[in-house]
């Protein structure tokens, strides 16, 4: 333990093994914090059960008279899971200094995730992508997706997924031109389907993204990637709905089969108790919920 000493005042900064007892007596005394977001709790939880939270710069102060002026998701993150963390505690704390917390700009998971550290528009791309491959993994096993992506579930989708990646995106998206990487055909979710497939089948996979994404390899008004892709440029969907028919075209494709109009399946054919839904000519407004 050191004191650190600065414009008369003087507080305390220590490394300590915070266990859920210690943090519920802090967060007895968290008067005058923002309220708790769920969602950052949920977040600091999953890096706590998964063994992946780190110990940083970032962890709890209290101020000169024991109240707890920062670190309160990551003490109930403690306080939800029962495991204890090793934090940096600062004691002695003025609360003058609780307006000066946490004014810098928010950083984005992607200005946390080094992907590519000279294209910063790739490595964006790239970590967006590998988010949306998470939600689809975590939907396909039942698992929640909510809360917060972490870096390490970024890099572990990445490696997972490398070569299907560069495939679809680097050999593929970013040989279009911007105006049509910039549309709806190109959406993150739909990047992501599109690598899922070709992680399962390659050369099916090449061709399904090129006809999606480009429009170069549907032959004719009755196939159901040309309908897909006309259909997904034509309205404006939900993330949600746009998945559901890009599904559908992988599943039509796949079984050869011709449409009249564009249809919506639940999940691809390589997951097992797969059932397309028939296309509608006229289809009803859905109000599902975005992914």
């Amino acid at each position: 333990m050191f004191t650190v000493q600065e414009v008369g005042q003087e507080f305390k900064v220590s490394f300590s093994l915070v266990t859920p007892e210690i943090a519920s007596r802090w967060l007895e005394k968290n008067g005058s914090n923002r309220p708790i977001r769920k969602g950052q709790v949920r977040f600091f939880s999953t890096l706590l059960r998964e063994g992946t939270f780190k110990t940083t710069h970032q962890g709890v102060a209290i101020g000169t008279e024991g109240q707890l002026i920062d670190g309160q998701h990551r003490l109930s993150a403690i306080v939800e899971t029962g495991i204890p963390a090793l934090l940096m505690i600062s004691e002695g704390v003025d609360p003058k200094s609780f307006g000066y917390l946490d004014c810098g700009i928010k950083r984005s998971l992607s200005d946390r995730v080094v992907l590519d550290e000279n294209d910063h528009f790739r490595n964006a791309k790239l970590t967006a992508v590998c988010r949306s491959l998470h939600t689809m993994e975590s939907m396909q096993n039942q698992k929640s997706s909510r809360g917060a992506t972490s870096v390490d579930v970024v890099m572990a989708t990445y490696e997972k997924y490398g070569d299907s990646i560069r495939v679809v995106v680097d050999d593929i998206f970013f040989s279009l031109t911007k105006d049509i990487r910039q549309s709806f055909t190109c959406n993150c979710r739909i990047l992501a389907a599109c690598i899922l497939l070709h992680k399962y089948s390659p050369e099916e996979g090449l061709f399904f993204a090129q006809g999606l994404l480009t429009g170069v390899a549907a032959p004719s008004g009755t196939d159901p990637v040309w309908l897909c892709r006309s259909h997904l440029t034509k309205r404006r969907l939900t993330d949600l709905e746009m998945i559901r028919r890009v599904f559908w075209a992988m599943n039509s494709s796949h079984n050869s089969k011709t449409a009249k109009h564009c249809g919506k399946a639940e999940a691809p054919w390589f997951l097992k108790n797969v059932k397309n839904e028939e296309p509608e000519a006229q289809e009803e407004k859905e109000t599902l919920p975005s992914l």
